[in-house]
């Protein structure tokens, strides 16, 4: 074993020298189990050096890749790992073939690939692995049949279809589906009546769908499915009305409104009818004031993330938040 770990630390030293800086000084981008590589520029001819690096220390776990250059012939390289159970690849361009690489693969459980020039024959592949639990898919080129094929998987709690192409057919395969407990299809074609159908998921507790056009009508639907324990629903023309429908359900704690124009009578709404924590709240973009600030720095309610960008709010309601006591992490950089 000694030697072995020898070989490979020579390996490694020896590919420092070409490297970017990110991987030059790879331990300063890790985190016991998580190594975060985002943003670094990180182009197919690296991927050998950070394979390296993981080959010597087969105790990460979590691999994030977002935001960088990896191609198909770095995503192959990539899914013939078997130590990296959690691998994030978001906005790179790894294509329809490095997609469909990670298909064969039987350690990770969970694959992010946002935004990646994927399609649809690559997410049927994807869809035959039966060690993934949860799959991010969105924002690709996704037509109905890979949706249908994602669906038939029993292995998948967890799938994100975001900007997908969803017909009928795809949207009665998913709501069939009995292991799933978060789905998000925000930004797709889903309109309400599919919404409406995806609400039979037995055991449901995330549902993504902003930027659907649902309305209050929409939010008092959503109101009905007691088991959502976290919901997003910006971007979907929300009123006081939406707003209050949404705060009655009894179990939800991480609920993202923004971008929907509710003003300071919503937040009353979120507050006077809410439990005791809210583990994240977002009602960013949503004219918002410094009435708001008071309301949510004097509420009772607990607040583990709370979002208030792009709003109206002061300085001094700036201030207000940052002073409570109930709100543990402030996201206000851009107010006004």
């Amino acid at each position: 074993m000694k030697s072995l770990a020898l070989v490979l630390s020579l390996l490694i030293g020896s590919a420092w020298a070409g490297s970017n800086d990110c991987l030059r000084y790879i331990e300063d981008h890790r985190h016991i189990h998580f190594l975060d590589l985002q943003t670094c520029r990180l182009q197919d001819k690296d991927i050998p050096t950070l394979l390296a690096f993981l080959a010597a220390n087969p105790d990460i776990e979590y691999l994030y890749l977002g935001q960088n250059n990896i191609g198909s012939e770095g995503a192959k390289q990539l899914a013939a790992n078997r130590t990296i159970g959690v691998l994030n690849l978001d906005d790179n361009h790894i294509g329809s073939e490095g997609a469909a690489a990670f298909a064969d693969n039987d350690a990770l459980v969970s694959l992010s690939i946002r935004s990646n020039l994927a399609n649809t024959d690559s997410v049927i592949a994807l869809a035959r692995n039966t060690h993934l639990k949860h799959l991010d898919v969105s924002f690709n080129d996704i037509e109905a049949a890979g949706i249908i094929a994602l669906a038939a998987n029993p292995a998948f709690t967890w799938l994100n279809v975001a900007g997908s192409h969803l017909d009928k057919a795809a949207v009665g395969a998913l709501a069939k589906n009995k292991t799933l407990y978060a789905l998000d299809v925000s930004y797709s074609t889903c309109s309400y009546d599919d919404v409406a159908m995806l609400t039979r998921i037995r055991d449901l507790s995330f549902l993504g769908v902003d930027g659907l056009g649902l309305g209050d009508r929409g939010a008092e639907l959503l109101a009905r499915k007691i088991s959502l324990t976290a919901l997003s629903m910006a971007d979907n023309g929300l009123t006081v009305t939406g707003v209050s429908a949404l705060a009655t359900l009894p179990h939800l704690r991480d609920l993202d409104v923004g971008k929907n124009r509710f003003g300071d009578e919503g937040v009353r709404s979120l507050l006077f009818q809410r439990r005791q924590v809210w583990w994240e709240l977002h009602v960013n973009d949503n004219q918002l004031t410094d009435d708001s600030a008071q309301l949510l720095a004097n509420s009772p309610v607990q607040i583990g993330v709370l979002d208030v960008r792009h709003n109206s709010i002061s300085q001094t309601g700036i201030t207000m938040l940052r002073n409570s006591k109930n709100i543990e992490v402030l996201r206000a950089d851009q107010v006004k």
